[in-house]
């Protein structure tokens, strides 16, 4: 198997004109211990111990920023155990970072995060198209920026390598490289370099990120081959390997173009075009993590599954398993909610014709998965091993919110004790979390967090009337 870790470059605290690299004092706010047990690290809640650590709402990367300032947007806590408590701002920080799949972390007593730069530039305008990468102790006694990058839509994952060290990797996409940070060490690792594209892996503790890139035959005269490969490179280890290869396996094969689509539970979703763009598209491929092989030649060839040959449904399709069988679901505007495994043939298991996809995700109590969709701007969801002979009626299934779920911002999250919490797209223009409890069947979408002053008052004054 094909490793290496590049050269680790020395990093020095940065100083520079965009970013204070100092530490900001906030609190104390009480929470959770150091020695809590975290679930859920990632997105826009996390678990730890009794209390929930959540991005206060959706915000953009224009707000006023300055520390102390932000309440929407922010990131609070809340006391699970008992949410008729005050919710309190842990970081006064917006994350409104353009990476919706990253989200926030708690690791130990720091909670890290990525958040619009604040500061002037020499001409007195703020610089919020910057990111910079902060993490604060979970009192919110102490914050400290260690990085930025130019990109506010810079893709991002932190995670905790085996020795307890967390590191922050992201995509340079102004450079074409994939780049780490250890926080014990201050170390700055460039991963990858001359990348074609990046795409971190949706399973957020898996320290993974996938990256396709050209084959080179002849440096010296810059020739490339005709197909590329994919390769995953491991950020808490620095390790990287080739995954899969285009290259022909006969020489009558025309090579491959890769593409990555995603990494989502242990499968590695990827498209495929003959480099003869007279041929054109092969397919949309899926590789489980189980079956990777050493050669990356065999893993295009034998163990990749094509999953379709039909780019029209699948460009907002979600591939799932059912047992050791793969498949895929997605919308149909006549048909409704379908479902494709492998071998098989498509299959209507909701009738929801004018539905939206937004996740497939286990529900942490009966460890099934559900795919969540809208439809009729009702926030629903169906199982994903729906009997097609007796596809679920929309009249049937329960409406988890009506009139209020946003598909824009972070996926749904779930908590230890069975909520389910999501982005509340208010028509009122109050953007804020919402949570309901799954075991109850009668619960209400209800607020989750801190209103701004603006939004409190006008709470204030509809209550008053």
């Amino acid at each position: 198997m094909f490793k290496k870790v590049l050269t680790v470059l020395s990093l020095l605290v940065l100083v520079c004109a965009l970013t204070a690299c100092g530490s900001t004092s906030w609190g104390p706010v009480a929470g959770a211990a150091k020695k809590d047990a975290v679930s859920s690290n990632g997105g826009f809640m996390v678990q730890k111990g009794n209390y929930y650590y959540f991005i206060n709402g959706a915000t953009d990367s224009t707000v006023d920023n300055t520390f102390g300032t932000p309440v929407q947007g922010a990131i609070c806590v809340a006391d699970a155990t008992d949410l008729s408590k005050e919710v309190k701002v842990v970081v006064p920080k917006a994350i409104a970072a353009g990476d919706k799949s990253a989200g926030i972390y708690v690791y130990e007593d720091w909670i890290y995060y990525a958040t619009p730069n604040a500061d002037k530039d020499k001409e007195g305008v703020i610089q919020s198209s910057y990111l910079d990468f902060c993490r604060t102790k979970i009192d919110g006694t102490k914050t400290e920026t260690v990085l930025y990058t130019s990109v506010n839509n810079t893709a991002y994952r932190y995670g905790m390598a085996a020795n307890g060290d967390v590191i922050l990797a992201y995509h340079d996409s102004t450079a074409n490289k994939i780049i780490s940070y250890n926080f014990t060490t201050k170390a700055k690792t460039v991963l990858a370099e001359d990348i074609a594209a990046c795409v971190f892996s949706k399973d957020l503790a898996s320290g993974a990120a996938y990256y396709t890139k050209a084959v080179v035959l002849d440096e010296e005269n810059d020739v490339l081959a005709n197909y590329n490969k994919i390769y995953k490179v491991d950020y808490l280890t620095g390790t990287t390997t080739a995954v899969v290869s285009g290259e022909p396996t006969t020489l009558e094969q025309q090579g491959y173009t890769l593409g990555i689509l995603e990494h989502r539970n242990d499968v590695l979703v990827f498209t495929c075009t003959t480099a003869d763009t007279s041929l054109g598209f092969r397919g949309n491929y899926a590789l489980k993590d189980a079956d990777v092989v050493e050669d990356a030649k065999q893993n295009m060839a034998d163990k990749a599954i094509k999953l379709s040959t039909d780019d029209k449904n699948f460009t907002s399709a979600i591939v799932i398993s059912i047992g050791n069988t793969l498949g895929y679901v997605y919308a149909d505007t006549t048909y409704g909610v379908m479902r494709q495994m492998v071998g098989g043939e498509k299959e209507r298991i909701c009738t929801a014709t004018n539905a939206t996809l937004v996740s497939v995700q286990k529900d942490v109590r009966d460890q099934k998965d559900y795919i969540y969709f809208t439809a009729d701007n009702k926030f629903m969801r169906v199982a994903v091993d729906t009997d097609s002979e007796n596809p679920a009626q929309v009249s049937d299934l329960r409406v988890l919110s009506e009139n209020l779920y946003s598909p824009t911002w972070y996926q749904p999250e779930f908590s230890k004790d069975g909520k389910l919490m999501f982005f509340g797209d208010a028509t009122d223009s109050r953007n804020y979390v919402r949570y309901i409890s799954l075991e109850d069947e009668e619960m209400e979408p209800t607020f989750l967090g801190k209103y701004n002053a603006a939004d409190q008052a006008a709470v204030d004054a509809e209550e008053s009337n």
